[in-house]
């Protein structure tokens, strides 16, 4: 009995050391965080909180992606270009930023979603002075300490 059970374990270690080299595919959901968003800007669609990614490479390199921690962040003040308008997300723009991410040895596979878009428009803002149009009447036995003045001045 024991020399059997010597040779599961040991046919176990060979099967694991086997399976840990041959090549495998594996699905990851990175986190994606987004920056540089100007104040004047409004974004009219959702922006994705994550992205799932298809990654091909051995086992023993894939156990030690999972410990890593994979984020993609996007600074969109360099895309919004124009008032209005459409933004295409492509994951081939975002390919180059994942890369740099994993190891040499590893293959990205898939990026889903392929396509994100992203629908903005530019808001234009201007302080106007508050100003009050109206005549201060006080009753027969009350008095103005100080001047009427409004809070705020301007909006």
């Amino acid at each position: 009995m024991i020399i059997f059970l010597l040779f599961v374990g040991l046919t176990s270690i060979f099967w694991w050391g086997q399976a840990m080299s041959s090549p495998r595919d594996m699905r990851l959901r990175i986190p994606v965080s987004y920056s540089d968003i100007p104040s004047c800007v409004s974004i009219e669609s959702s922006l994705p909180e994550s992205i799932d990614i298809i990654v091909r490479d051995e086992g023993k390199h894939l156990r030690k992606l999972v410990r890593q921690d994979l984020h993609l962040h996007i600074h969109l003040s360099s895309y919004l270009q124009q008032d209005r308008g459409e933004l295409a997300l492509v994951s081939e723009v975002l390919r180059p930023r994942l890369l740099e991410q994993l190891p040499g040895s590893m293959r990205l596979q898939h990026i889903s979603p392929e396509e994100q878009m992203l629908v903005y428009t530019r808001e234009s803002s201007k302080k106007v002075a508050v100003r009050m149009h109206a005549s201060v009447q006080v009753a027969e036995q009350y008095h103005l300490v100080r001047a009427v003045s409004l809070t705020p001045d301007s909006v």
